[in-house]
């Protein structure tokens, strides 16, 4: 198994995070996204296809929306 193969068991929040090429590359480590907070409405389409799942909020300048606990990760 390649270092990009195991799983950390550690998670990721993702600011700023445009279309998600760090996203990518933190996955391929063997991190899973919690969450993602992009502003531009066309990056956030992309991360919606790519991560269907994860929840997105549209500005990190009203983040978090709601109880800081929720958005827990381990890596900022």
């Amino acid at each position: 198994m390649s270092q990009g193969d195991r799983a950390t068991g550690l998670t990721f929040g993702s600011l700023f995070s445009g279309c998600g090429g760090l996203d990518l590359g933190l996955e391929q480590a063997g991190l899973t996204c919690s969450f993602q907070v992009e502003i531009n409405r066309d990056a956030r389409a992309i991360l919606t296809h790519h991560w269907p799942d994860v929840r997105r909020h549209d500005d990190a300048r009203t983040f978090p929306p709601g109880p800081v606990d929720a958005w827990s990760c381990d890596v900022l």
